[in-house]
Parts: C-alpha cells; sequence; structure tokens
C-alpha cells in the first residue's frame, strides 16, 4: 500500500517516524500534493525548496484522505451517517483519524475488526 511504499521511502521503513514526520508539517504540506495513481505513476505537484520529509510524509496520508472522502461521498452523498467507522493500521494514528474526520466532515469512531475473519464468513454464508 501507498503508506507502507512512503514508510520504506521517507522514514526507514519505520511506522512511528512516517507519522512523526508527517506531524511535524502544517496542514496541505505547504502546498505540496501526491497523486497515489501507481499504475500510471504516482507523482508529487508544486514541489519547492520549502518543503522536506515531513510535508512529503503528510502529502502522501493526505492523498489517502482526499481518496477516502471521495468514496464516502460516492456510497452516502447525503451525508445521512454523521460517523465513520475505523479499522486497522490508520486508525491507531491520531493524525490519521482526524485528517479523515476533517475531510468528510464525520465524526471518526475507532472499532477493533478483523476483516480477514469478517470476508471469511460471508464467503462461507454465501456458499
Amino acid at each position: 500500500n501507498i503508506i507502507t511504499w512512503g514508510t520504506g521511502l521517507l522514514a526507514g521503513g519505520s511506522y512511528d517516524r512516517f507519522f512523526e514526520l508527517a506531524e511535524q508539517a502544517p496542514a496541505g504540506s505547504k502546498g505540496l500534493v501526491f497523486d497515489p495513481e501507481i499504475v500510471s505513476g504516482g507523482s508529487w505537484t508544486s514541489v519547492n525548496m520549502t518543503q522536506a520529509a515531513p510535508e512529503f510524509t503528510r502529502s502522501i496520508i493526505e492523498s489517502q484522505i482526499r481518496r477516502v472522502a471521495a468514496m464516502v461521498a460516492l456510497v452516502d452523498p447525503d451525508h445521512q451517517s454523521p460517523r465513520l467507522l475505523a479499522a486497522g493500521g490508520g486508525s491507531r494514528r491520531q493524525l490519521m483519524t482526524s485528517l479523515l474526520s476533517d475531510g468528510t466532515g464525520r465524526t471518526v469512531e475507532t472499532v477493533q475488526a478483523d476483516p480477514l475473519r469478517g470476508a471469511a464468513r460471508l464467503a462461507a454464508e454465501t456458499c
């Protein structure tokens, strides 16, 4: 995934370091925008000399928030659900849940979940 790639590229493989760096950058990453379209080639735009590792890491996170916000808008365009349930790696990071809340205009509630168990159960019930 993009976060794992960015962690290896910018933080020596340490998720803690990756998020520490991202927390140092201001919202909007000083104008730096990451487009994670890996199939055609991901890219950064608006790169300038004031940006460093913190802005690059945060721009990766912000790109993921934009993607999730777009998906949420497709699923619930009338904003009928005031909250999102988040599970997994990113949901353990305050920065991620805060940005997700800001990006979607919804409250984010972190829950414990095992998506593989749920998928296996669904497959067993439908076969």
